[in-house]
């Protein structure tokens, strides 16, 4: 199964769905870790003194004076010191909404190819998960337009109504937060009773 992000495949079993779900929380996850290492010490020191460089399909991490191998063309990134809170925190961010986009888009994807689109929609909070993916794919800003009938709607302590068009995105939705709505669309795709 291809696993990297963009256009939704035909998600057509539940095993495969799972899988694609499962992929998006690790990613997340695997950003988390990335900032820990990188923005603390002893690790940040020890990321510090290696590049890496990028050549073809390559990736490679090298003390600071190794050579990598031959390629006709390389791309060689360097930390010369920790990565700045701000900087790792905004790639964190980026695999957060980029779960939470995914995860909308694949169960999508998987209600329509077994005929489950109805009880799909039919989740308390399937608008919200709607409304909060169309505002991650428009730039982080909120897009609701005026033929909307789904608002306000509610997960948990959140609520979405058509006074957020237009605006940013922000810190509307946490990290405790997301990984809940993550989980819910998760459970649903488990629990669909849908034997594919």
């Amino acid at each position: 199964m291809n696993n990297t992000p963009g256009k939704v495949k035909n998600m057509d079993s539940k095993r495969e769905c799972l899988e694609k779900l499962s992929y998006l929380k690790q990613s997340f996850s695997f950003s988390l870790g990335a900032y820990a290492l990188a923005t603390k010490e002893p690790t940040a020191r020890v990321i510090a003194s290696h590049k890496i460089e990028l050549a073809g399909d390559q990736i490679c991490i090298l003390e600071k004076n190794e050579k990598g191998p031959q390629h006709w063309l390389k791309y060689s990134i360097e930390f010369s010191q920790s990565l700045t809170d701000g900087a790792a925190k905004t790639f964190v961010r980026q695999t957060f909404l980029m779960m939470l986009l995914e995860s909308f888009e694949v169960s999508k994807k998987y209600a329509q190819n077994n005929d489950l689109l109805s009880n799909f929609k039919s989740q308390d909070w399937y608008p919200f998960v709607r409304h909060l993916r169309n505002a991650i794919g428009h730039n982080g800003v909120w897009s609701i337009g005026k033929k909307v009938n789904d608002l306000p709607t509610t997960f948990r302590n959140k609520t979405i109504d058509s006074n957020l068009d237009g605006q940013q995105l922000g810190d509307f939705i946490d990290w405790v937060f997301g990984l809940q709505l993550h989980a819910s669309i998760y459970n649903w795709v488990y629990l669909d009773g849908s034997n594919q």
